[in-house]
């Protein structure tokens, strides 16, 4: 056992799980996932309203007149782009928390299993079409609470 495993073992950090979906840490989460969602779904919807191909406005209304708002064009089209604001605001959290959980156990790695559900967990959903039961945010405290 080296040097940076015996000082992990003695700080222990909480897994993923534990950390990713504790109750105590929701909300600031939850915020932190809002505003890099927003930014993305901007980005994303102004790619999709300046690209060659014109925004649908028989598909989804002209909205009374008024323009479309880049990240109401990006949720008409999220599905097409495979949810990407989600998946990276996702990622991007995961990153900024990345000293915060134990990731040398190979939660860093896996995290891409885990990405969906901190999504869903968000409150946001990456299953286009799909009526699968949403977990609640108590299974997920739950299960942060049991993983020892």
């Amino acid at each position: 056992m080296d040097l940076i495993d015996r000082i992990d073992e003695a700080i222990k950090k909480p897994s993923f799980v534990q950390y990713f979906f504790a109750k105590k840490n929701y909300n600031k989460l939850k915020k932190e996932f809002d505003d890099f969602h927003l930014e993305l779904a901007t980005e994303y919807g102004n790619d999709i309203l300046d690209s060659e191909y014109e925004y649908d406005e028989e598909e989804y209304g002209d909205h009374g007149g008024y323009e479309v708002s880049p990240d109401e064009a990006y949720d008409n089209y999220a599905h097409t782009m495979g949810y990407a604001a989600e998946y990276d605001a996702a990622r991007e959290v995961i990153e900024n928390h990345k000293n915060k959980y134990d990731y040398k156990r190979g939660d860093e790695t896996d995290s891409n299993q885990h990405i969906y559900g901190f999504i869903d967990y968000m409150g946001y959903s990456t299953n286009f079409g799909s009526f699968r039961k949403r977990t609640s945010k108590q299974d997920y405290w739950k299960m942060a609470e049991q993983e020892v």
